[in-house]
């Protein structure tokens, strides 16, 4: 069980630096290094229910702000875990 909780996380935070090169690249925010928020201008992380309606694993990596009310709430906690409380 722990090998598989390593693997996931290691699977959690590929998809973490993946997602912050691909808003790097599209021009979110200069202050972002992969792997540490420097900046408010994203965020990351996984829907909870009821926002949870697909049946895979994937990761939003959000430009801020947002741009319209629903995008907010369907985006912030109680449906929305950022990636870090995820790695703790």
């Amino acid at each position: 069980m722990y090998l598989l909780l390593l693997l996931v996380l290691d699977i959690v935070e590929e998809m973490e630096r993946v997602g912050l090169r691909v808003l790097q690249d599209h021009g979110v925010t200069d202050n972002i290094r992969l792997g540490l928020f420097l900046s408010m201008n994203c965020r990351c992380g996984f829907h909870r229910r009821p926002w949870h309606t697909i049946g895979h694993l994937h990761l939003h990596c959000i430009g801020l702000p947002f741009k319209n009310c629903f995008s907010k709430l369907s985006h912030s906690s109680p449906f929305f875990v950022s990636i870090s409380k995820v790695k703790q």
